[in-house]
């Protein structure tokens, strides 16, 4: 690493994913030379050592003092991940929500602006794609609306590839609660048969985590120009998901009752350019059942 890398939310699920990738390329030594890692409050992460039962302790820096430590520093090489969630929005209420969130990307974006010749990855959301389709006001959809803006900002001032996760799997996942994929997971942690709820078909698109951080760290090494993709490699439904589930850890069968008549619930993506992109660094797309296993270890 020429240059110096720079990853905000560094204790999330995909801040994570990155780190263990930067861990498996560079040594502790090269990394605390080299790579700066931001969170919402001042802290430590614990990463194991690759290939060893070593543990490395690497310092977590509070977001607020980004610019303080970094303003005109050159070549910067970010990584950007710290946000809000959207399930942030019923604890903080809208106008609080949206503020915090600009804040985040206001101070990313002075950073970026103030160095020279930087490049920089923006997680982005496929919330961000259903903005631009149906125009929503930014009342209607704070989320969609915020990702789809700090796209915008960052890329007026650097170099940014934009990276839209639509579903995510792997290691180190956070609330698994939250999603189709952590409950089914739990369920098999526990021994349970898998409930579907809803009563309509539900399908998605996922992306990798260790697929989409193993992207990203070549890309910024690279010279492949920015463009905005969809970061998702694996398109079914959650009862498809389930029954893959069932099937990897040999549980009682799915217990669903789907209409297929109602309207399907649909939160998806071409996975073609994102595949591509993967083959261009002979990345070979990690298979559905290794990306499941790999998400349970984590549950």
């Amino acid at each position: 690493m020429s240059d110096i890398t720079v990853l905000t939310g560094g204790t999330g699920w995909v801040g994570r994913n990155f780190l263990s990738e930067i861990q498996k390329n560079y040594s502790p030594a090269e990394i605390q030379e080299r790579v700066l890692i931001f969170g919402s409050k001042e802290g430590e992460i614990i990463i194991n050592k690759y290939r060893s039962k070593e543990f490395v302790k690497f310092p977590v820096y509070p977001l607020s003092s980004l610019n303080n430590m970094l303003k005109k520093k050159p070549g910067i090489r970010l990584i950007h991940s710290a946000f809000l969630r959207k399930e942030k929005l019923n604890k903080l209420g809208t106008q609080r929500y949206i503020q915090e969130n600009k804040e985040i990307t206001n101070c990313v974006r002075d950073l970026l602006k103030s160095s020279s010749n930087s490049k920089s990855i923006v997680i982005s959301s496929g919330a961000a794609t259903l903005f631009e389709k149906h125009k929503k006001s930014i009342k209607e959809d704070p989320y969609g609306f915020l990702k789809l803006n700090e796209e915008n900002k960052l890329n007026e001032v650097s170099e940014c590839m934009k990276l839209r996760i639509y579903g995510l799997t792997g290691q180190f996942i956070t609330n698994p609660e939250l999603f189709a994929l952590g409950s089914f997971l739990i369920s098999a942690k526990e021994k349970k048969p898998i409930e579907i709820k809803s009563k309509f078909q539900v399908i998605r698109s996922y992306g990798f985590a260790s697929d989409i951080s193993k992207f990203g760290l070549r890309w910024l090494n690279s010279n492949l120009v920015a463009d905005s993709i969809f970061a998702a490699t694996e398109t079914l439904s959650i009862y498809e998901l389930a029954q893959k589930i069932t099937t990897l850890y040999n549980l009682k069968p799915v217990i669903a009752d789907i209409d297929n008549n109602l309207q399907k619930d649909e939160y998806t993506c071409d996975t073609t350019k994102f595949k591509k992109y993967l083959n261009s660094f002979n990345i070979k797309p990690t298979n559905l059942a290794k990306q499941i296993t790999e998400t349970f270890k984590h549950i």
